[in-house]
């Protein structure tokens, strides 16, 4: 046993530790995962005290025009957690390669895939925000054309936001099992990452009704819950060299 490890720490036999010229990244992508998970925090109390937004159409302009900067705020946060991922998965990939090489292979591409995709529908949902500034102002002509730029914005949002969904799923189940391969965190740690890869998906199920926007708003705070307990192993990964951070 490596010095500083105890047995639930231990990594599989034959299973190199991290390697520790990395240290360095492993405490970026920590504080990067505990600043998600602050940000997470914030986007949640900005869903729970904002306006309802409506679903679409000239009730969906009206209202980006009307609370343009909550619009703008709820969305930069999405963007700005999306660009933390840069560095999580890529100190997450290599902190989890030595004790699971196939979730971290998975992981890092699925998350190559998703980056892109996630930024691109981001970018379509800001673009509502011009179309709403000049709806109002606009003759009947032109408004039939705004909301039909609108509509067209809105799905190709949210296609972009489905097929993140499943990218991001896949995501979390490699984190997962990395991180339970490796040690990084608890078992309840873990539980609820998996928790997390699968809330999102009740949403389209029917029947449901309000209860799926619940379920929603459940998995942010149970994200930045396990953003926090991940974080600080991570970042204790980068100072020890062993995953002794895992919250017991």
């Amino acid at each position: 046993m490596n010095p500083g490890m105890t047995e639930a720490t231990q990594p599989l036999s034959g299973r190199a530790p991290p390697d520790p010229s990395w240290s360095g990244y492993y405490r970026a992508g920590g504080v990067a995962l505990i600043v998600a998970g602050l940000l997470f925090v914030a986007q949640l109390f900005l869903l729970v005290l904002g306006p309802n937004a409506p679903g679409s159409g000239e009730a969906d302009l009206t209202y980006v025009a009307q609370h343009e900067l909550h619009f703008a705020a709820t969305t930069g946060i999405f963007i700005a957690i999306r660009v933390l991922y840069i560095v999580i998965f890529i100190a997450l990939y290599l902190a989890l390669r030595a004790f699971h090489p196939t979730a971290a292979l998975v992981l890092i591409s699925f998350a190559a895939a998703s980056l892109p995709v996630i930024l691109a529908s981001l970018s379509f949902s800001y673009a509502h925000i011009p179309i709403a500034r000049s709806f109002g102002s606009v003759g009947e002509p032109q408004r039939a054309m705004y909301l039909g730029s609108s509509e067209l914005l809105r799905s190709a949002t949210d296609a972009g936001q489905a097929l993140a969904l499943l990218l991001f799923a896949v995501i979390t189940f490699a984190i997962a099992a990395g991180a339970a391969r490796a040690k990084l965190v608890s078992r309840g740690v873990i539980y609820v990452i998996v928790v997390t890869g699968v809330l999102p998906f009740l949403r389209y199920l029917s029947g449901l009704g309000d209860a799926s926007a619940l379920f929603g708003l459940l998995n942010v705070p149970l994200t930045a819950l396990y953003f926090f307990a991940l974080g600080r192993a991570l970042y204790r990964l980068g100072k020890s060299g062993s995953p002794d951070g895992a919250i017991q």
